[in-house]
């Protein structure tokens, strides 16, 4: 299935890479052509027609001196625009086109002489006299090889086309600088996606590895969780049943092992509350309507039997109504409470008490889970929703804990656009708000 996907990413992925290299070599072809056409329209607008008229248009021009004028003049502006290849100007007569001057130097071959008929000429070459527009064709063969060509026309005082300027440039040099203007932006585009693809796989392996683990995790420590309650179980059995009969070292030992599986029970239990926070926080957010009431009532009751052997008692205030209709996650809501009055069930002395308070305002609703126990120091406060941080007056006391609990919790909160906040007094408790918001709708 996930390889699926990946194969859906990336078909997808090429489809977007090809549309988005057409449209950048269409824009790249248009911005050669406009550069070529701008060049050329340039030029005609500097030639005087009265240049053009004083040649005949045949090979008697060669020893003019009109003639040799326009050649070095054509020359120097082949000269200017290196790309170029070639440029020429074209005269018209009798429905075919032929050659005044071109830039190629005598000594070459290839030269157009004057008066050279182009026979190659197409119907838009020979629209640039007949409709006196600025023109670009090609890729075109001729007998002198492969073009892109731009062409202008000459116009006298009267607007009258007597001529044509053009300019050539080889078609294969041509498409390299379209398609190496083209290459830049889809080749960056590439390394992106490239980028982006393997940060995706490397975040969806480590969420699966993470689902593993906590799936791991979770059954490991329901599967220990029976075990650990037998040996609690019979070592409170044996020293029932043994009373008076056993000496004081027995009695000992079976006092060790109860309280050994105590502890073991309850970090196996901060287990199974740590895989449910984890996995919590990678799930979506299911926004619903619920009684907020009752969610505090239920967290409550399933807490009564441990409150009860802890010897503290937990209530709510009068302020709670009796019912609080809210719009939230209700799954993760519960999660975060229950982490938070676990959390004050483990730190609290015997005989203390949990209160569970509640308010409504502008801003939201509040509710708030005081306790009597140890109490947060000062000065570690703001680390408390650090993940792996425990306050230094329970991390050297026999409490079990994670670190992680209240990082998950806040993450659970702030993502549903509430806030979990503390104030705290060492050695006479704390309490923790949960702040969330009045959803309407």
């Amino acid at each position: 299935m996930r390889q699926r996907k990946f194969l859906l990413i990336l078909l997808s992925f090429l489809i977007i890479e090809a549309g988005f290299g057409f449209v950048m070599y269409r824009f790249a072809a248009q911005a050669e052509q406009q550069s070529l056409l701008t060049r050329v329209q340039t030029v005609a607008g500097a030639f005087d027609a009265r240049e053009i008229t004083q040649l005949a248009g045949n090979e008697s021009d060669s020893e003019t001196p009109a003639y040799r004028s326009l050649k070095q003049r054509l020359v120097r502006i082949g000269k200017v625009n290196a790309d170029v290849v070639s440029v020429y100007v074209t005269g018209y007569r009798d429905g075919r086109v032929f050659f005044y001057a071109d830039s190629v130097d005598n000594h070459e071959v290839g030269e157009a002489t004057p008066g050279l008929l182009y026979e190659e000429a197409t119907p838009l070459f020979v629209s640039v006299f007949t409709e006196g527009k600025t023109i670009f064709e090609g890729p075109l063969a001729d007998r002198w090889g492969e073009w892109v060509s731009a062409i202008a026309p000459i116009v006298d005082e009267n607007a009258a086309v007597v001529a044509s300027i053009g300019m050539d440039l080889d078609a294969s040099a041509y498409r390299v600088g379209v398609i190496t203007k083209t290459a830049v932006p889809v080749l960056l585009l590439g390394i992106l996606f490239l980028i982006a693809f393997i940060l995706y796989i490397r975040y969806s392996k480590n969420r699966e590895l993470l689902e593993l683990k906590s799936r791991f995790v979770s059954i490991a420590s329901h599967e220990l969780r029976s075990p650990v309650a037998g040996i609690v179980w019979a070592a409170q059995s044996l020293q029932h049943r043994a009373g008076a009969l056993c000496d004081d070292e027995s009695r000992q030992t079976m006092l060790l092992i109860e309280q050994a599986g105590k502890q073991l029970g309850g970090t196996v239990e901060e287990i199974l509350n740590f895989s449910r926070l984890a996995s919590a926080e990678h799930e979506k957010f299911k926004i619903s309507m619920i009684d907020l009431a009752a969610l505090v009532r239920t967290s409550v009751r399933s807490l009564a039997l441990v409150a009860q052997q802890m010897g503290v008692v937990i209530t709510t205030s009068p302020s709670w109504p009796l019912a609080v209709n809210m719009r939230c996650d209700s799954e993760k809501t519960k999660r975060v409470l229950l982490n938070l009055l676990t959390n004050a069930l483990k730190y609290s002395r015997r005989g203390g008490r949990i209160t569970i308070g509640y308010s409504l305002d502008a801003h939201g609703h509040h509710v708030s889970v005081a306790d009597e126990g140890v109490g947060i120091p000062k000065s570690e406060q703001e680390k408390i929703f650090k993940p792996d941080f425990r306050a230094s007056n329970v991390d050297k006391s026999l409490i079990v804990g994670s670190g992680l609990g209240l990082y998950f919790a806040r993450k659970m909160m702030e993502e549903q656009g509430g806030a979990l906040r503390f104030t705290s007094h060492e050695g006479k408790g704390s309490i923790f708000y949960m702040d969330l918001p009045d959803r309407q709708a």
